[in-house]
């Protein structure tokens, strides 16, 4: 198979199995809030913050090192090479992970009484401390997969992880666990821990099945282990900073919502409804195209080492054009349903609310998200971490002043404020790498005018069922942009240059 053919099919892949990972969380979300209610999901997406932190400090990295060291050997023709790569940060994985889980496991106390304010999550933490061994070896094997362009291995993992959480901690929740938000969370976690087992087991095997393919030589390179770790730790950094930080704001909302003059169950309530209601409503669309910058890390270094400058730009085109297609039609139907996704999904009219104000910023979010992968791709990890610190402490300031202030509209300003400065800067220093052109009419004003077209249409439609009217706008937007794209002006593009090509004879 082609190079380009096999990277098609890889990103078909990443991107069906993410849809339907996007789609089963998005339904135990919505399960779990029905379950737990507004408060509820605010202790847990408190303890969800801290979760998140101590994969970063577990994982230091090492799926990124793996990814570009595994490729870059690939291309340089050694075989032996990338299995030298995977072997090496496997032993960093293991020894990051287990200080974290360490770390995690013996302070779980202090930070459940000190940090979350509630003492019955602690034996939450402990849990999720000895599973973290498991999620870093596992993001290891997922890099070297996404490395090999064998994306459906890593992605079958992680339909079977998915499923196997879901399905257990709903077990848990039903049939095991006592009433009360500490052990609603600690069936949540105990499901997830199975799952996570489960996983690594799964990808190893097939890692074995798959090693009997790459049976080639080739020295590895010289100071491979230096490569790692030039490659892992600043990324590691980065990521501590930015995860740490991003843990400390959600920390803090709650905190500084109560000095506005409401109570601590409201904050936790008001909290809950942002980040674990309106959010992942926003983002799971972007299951779509997130999978696909993944992709884009491998393919990108491979470009980079090879000074194949246009093969870069060419791909930096195809994406932007891919993604800002798709999330300029996502933003305007989200916010055009906002108010009846937020009581269909959750019965909650603040959802919705929340779901309209935050919904223009899906173009923002999901296109900055590519551009990480892009620059990742082409060794820019300190610049993005200089954005991320940026970004990250603009947004604790503004949690810090304004929420005693305004209230919980200070922490939607804040969020809207560090992703347009992230999007930007990350913009920014993309087309100081490149030669990239960004084509402000094909890529933004074309999707535009036919969102604007498929709206209009579906809200002059008879009848009042959601899913329909999303699909029809959807199916509108897609053949409006056809329309607009191949028609008119691809024949005045074609025009133009048949007058210019008669100029110059």
């Amino acid at each position: 198979m082609k190079r380009g053919q096999t990277f098609l099919a890889n990103a078909v892949v990443m991107a069906a199995s993410s849809v339907v990972f996007s789609a089963l969380s998005m339904a135990f979300n919505v399960y779990l809030s029905n379950k737990i209610g507004p408060e509820g999901m605010g202790v847990f997406q408190l303890v969800m913050s801290v979760y998140m932190f101590a994969i970063t400090l577990s994982m230091s990295g090492v799926g990124l090192a793996t990814t570009r060291l595994v490729a870059e050997e690939l291309a340089r023709g050694s075989e032996k090479g990338a299995r030298t790569a995977l072997f090496r940060c496997l032993t960093y994985s293991l020894l990051f992970s287990l200080f974290a889980g360490l770390l995690l496991f013996f302070s779980a106390g202090r930070i459940a009484e000190s940090w979350l304010h509630n003492t019955d999550t602690a034996p939450s933490l402990r849990v999720i401390a000895l599973t973290l061994p498991f999620l870093s070896l596992s993001s290891v094997f997922g890099g070297y997969f996404i490395a090999v362009r064998r994306a459906f291995k890593s992605a079958s993992g992680q339909i079977i992880e998915q499923l196997l959480r879901i399905g257990g901690a709903i077990y848990l929740l039903n049939f095991a666990a006592p009433p009360g938000l500490g052990n609603a969370c600690l069936a949540v976690v105990w499901g997830g821990a199975l799952a996570e087992g489960v996983s690594l087991l799964y990808l190893y095997v097939m890692y074995i099945f798959d090693r009997r393919r790459n049976k080639g030589g080739g020295d590895p390179s010289k100071s491979l282990t230096k490569r790692m770790l030039c490659i892992a730790l600043p990324v590691a950094l980065s990521s501590y900073l930015r995860s740490g930080l991003a843990t400390l704001k959600q920390l803090l909302v709650p905190i500084r919502l109560e000095l506005s003059g409401i109570s601590c169950a409201a904050a936790l309530g008001q909290y809950g409804v942002i980040r674990g209601m309106a959010l992942p409503v926003l983002f799971f669309p972007s299951s779509v195209i997130g999978a696909i910058g993944a992709l884009l890390v491998p393919e990108v270094a491979r470009f980079h080492v090879r000074g194949e400058k246009e093969r870069i730009n060419d791909v930096i085109s195809r994406m932007f054009r891919l993604t800002l297609f798709f999330s300029v039609g996502t933003a305007g139907i989200l916010a055009a349903f906002a108010g009846r996704l937020g009581q269909s999904l959750y019965g909650n009219s603040d959802a919705g609310l929340f779901i309209g104000l935050l919904a223009p910023l899906v173009v923002v979010m999901y296109l900055d998200g590519i551009v990480d992968g892009i620059l990742k791709g082409l060794d820019k990890q300190m610049q993005v971490m200089r954005i991320n610190l940026i970004d990250m402490g603009l947004s604790i300031a503004m949690i810090y002043f304004l929420l005693p202030v305004i209230g919980i509209q200070g922490y939607v300003i804040s969020i809207i404020v560090s992703e347009l400065i992230n999007g930007i800067m990350s913009l920014r220093v993309l087309f100081r790498a490149t030669r990239f052109t960004f084509q402000y009419a094909n890529w933004l004003l074309k999707p535009s005018l036919a969102l604007a077209a498929a709206l209009f249409i579906t809200k002059s439609l008879p009848g009042d069922f959601l899913a329909i009217d999303i699909a029809a706008a959807a199916l509108i937007y897609a053949a409006g942009l056809f329309f607009l794209i191949r028609t008119p002006f691809s024949l005045f593009r074609r025009q133009t240059s048949e007058r210019a090509g008669r100029n110059r004879r």
